[in-house]
C-alpha cells in the first residue's frame, strides 16, 4: 500500500490528506512501518488549533471507511501499535513523535510534526497560531526524547 494508493481510493475527497494521515497515525506501526511512512509523506501538519472534529466530519467518517476496507484487504485487521520511548539520535525532521501529558500547551496524545529551526529539532508549541514558538527536543540522561513517544 502506498500513499498514491490512498489518495487514488480517496479521489475527490477535499480531505483525503488529512483522513489519510489520521488513519495512519491510528493504525501505523512504529517508524519502520508503510503506514508511518505514508503518513510523513502526506506532509500533513496536525497542528491542534486547526484542527476539527474527526468523529463529526462526515467527509471523514467516509473517507475512514474507505481506507479502512483498503487497509483490511491488504493485511487483515488493524492492530493498536503501543507508544515506544524514542532516542533523540533516532529522530528526524518531518517525523512525526506523541506528546505526552507532561505539556501545559500539547494535549497528551496529540501528534507533533518535528521541524529544524536554527539547527534543533523540535516541534511548534500548540499556543501559537503562527507556528513560531517552538520547544525543541531534549534528551533525558538516558538519550531518550523527554516527553515525548513514537
Amino acid at each position: 500500500m502506498t500513499l498514491q494508493d490512498m489518495r487514488d481510493a480517496l479521489r475527490g475527497q477535499n480531505k483525503a490528506n488529512e483522513a489519510i494521515f489520521w488513519f495512519c497515525f491510528a493504525w501505523q506501526q512504529g517508524k519502520g512501518s508503510d503506514l508511518y511512512r505514508i503518513m510523513v509523506e502526506t506532509k500533513y501538519d496536525p497542528f491542534f488549533n486547526k484542527q476539527h472534529q474527526i468523529a463529526c466530519d462526515p467527509e471523514m467518517v467516509y473517507c475512514f471507511d474507505v481506507l479502512g476496507k483498503m487497509y483490511e484487504t491488504t493485511f487483515g485487521a488493524p492492530v493498536e501499535w503501543p507508544l515506544q520511548p524514542i532516542k533523540l539520535v533516532d529522530v528526524e525532521e518531518d517525523d512525526v513523535i506523541v506528546a505526552e501529558s507532561c505539556w501545559p500547551c500539547i494535549q497528551g496524545g496529540w501528534p507533533c510534526k518535528v521541524y529544524r529551526h536554527h539547527g534543533a529539532l523540535g516541534v511548534a508549541c500548540v499556543d501559537s497560531p503562527d507556528k513560531r514558538a517552538f520547544h525543541a527536543l531534549e534528551p533525558d540522561a538516558e538519550g531518550l526524547v523527554k516527553g515525548f513517544r513514537r
